[in-house]
Formats: structure tokens, sequence, C-alpha cells
């Protein structure tokens, strides 16, 4: 039995489907997900809302405030099949779900909420965590992970990275780091990673 790390937003939540059409919303846009060539929404956003809109932020990550209000992380919808591949992962292997709260007055409770949501008879850790460098230094064997930041900061794990458009430009397979176009991918790629690890 390995120890397998996931992360939550972007992995199996599909957190940016309902950012941006909130951020679409709120702020006038037609921002598509295939678009997003940053993996953070705010900072994107925040380049293309009228100065009317900026007035209100000291910086981008202000804007996550209004784009992700009280019950939004509860509301995500999960990626087709993703609830069936951690499911899978989980009949062989320990689960830990890390992830960094955007604010640690709702978001972390909403995020336990929706676990329980989808995964209620499932055995599982959750770990929440500071800052994507901090995701890094959790000891697991596979980190599943659709952010280029906490790629390139692993220490101890194999990074299995989930394609998403806003990793697209920083994909380099040549970092050891494993790819996948899916999260239904994923559960093949755990056992040929851990093969490749342990000599399974």
């Amino acid at each position: 039995m390995a120890i397998i790390g996931i992360d939550l937003d972007g992995c199996i939540a599909d957190f940016t489907k309902l950012a941006i059409q909130r951020t679409n919303k709120l702020y006038n846009l037609n921002l598509t997900v295939e678009e997003m060539r940053e993996p953070r929404i705010a900072a994107y956003a925040y380049e293309l809302i009228s100065d009317k809109h900026k007035a209100k932020y000291e910086k981008p990550e202000d804007m996550y405030k209004d784009i992700c209000p009280r019950g939004f992380f509860y509301d995500i919808e999960p990626f087709e099949g993703a609830i069936e591949a951690v499911k899978k992962i989980a009949e062989l292997h320990k689960i830990i779900f890390i992830t960094k709260p955007l604010d640690w007055e709702n978001c972390p409770g909403e995020k336990h909420r929706w676990l329980k949501k989808y995964f209620p008879d499932m055995k599982y850790e959750i770990m929440l965590t500071s800052s994507m460098q901090v995701k890094g230094l959790v000891e697991v064997d596979v980190f599943i992970e659709d952010d280029p930041r906490t790629i390139k900061s692993l220490e101890y794990a194999t990074g299995i990275l989930i394609r998403q458009p806003w990793n697209e430009d920083h994909i380099d397979a040549s970092d050891g780091v494993v790819i996948v176009n899916s999260i239904k991918e994923v559960p093949e790629a755990v056992e040929d990673t851990l093969e490749h690890i342990f000599n399974w």
C-alpha cells in the first residue's frame, strides 16, 4: 500500500468552471476555461476587468472574496470520472487530499463537506496547507496535481500532472513528471508509477 496525495481544485473538483462563471457574471467578461494560461483565475481576470472594478481591490487575490462567496466550494462539481477514479485508487492505497484554502473562514469547512458528500464511505485524510510550496513538502509516494508550481516544488513524491489549459505552457516530462490527459487516466498512471519507483 502506497500513500497517494491528491489535490482537490483542478484535479477532482472543477474549480475553474464555476469560478469563470462567477467571474464573467461579476465583471461582464467572456472568459472560457480553454483560454486560461494561468492557474490563478484572479490574476488572469484582473488584467481584463474595468478600472472601476479594479478600484475595489488592492491586489488581484482580493477578487476571490467576490468570486468565491460562502457556499462556493461546496457547490463545485467534480470532473467527469473523478469520483470513480479516486475510489479505484483508494481500493489499493491510502489517500490524502492535500489542498491550499483560498481563505480560512469558509473554504476549509466547505471542502470537508464536499468530500463527505462525494466520498461518504471512503477512508481518507485531508491536509490543509498554507502555500503551494508547503504542499510540495508533504511526504507521499505519488502526488496528483494540476498546478505546475506544486509539481516543481515536490521534495519527496513523484508527480502526476493532469493536463489543463493553465499548465500546457509549463509541461516538461523530462522533469520526471508523469503527464496524463484526464483524471480518468490517473489510476493506471499511479500503478505504473509505483511499479517504476518500487519495482512492484
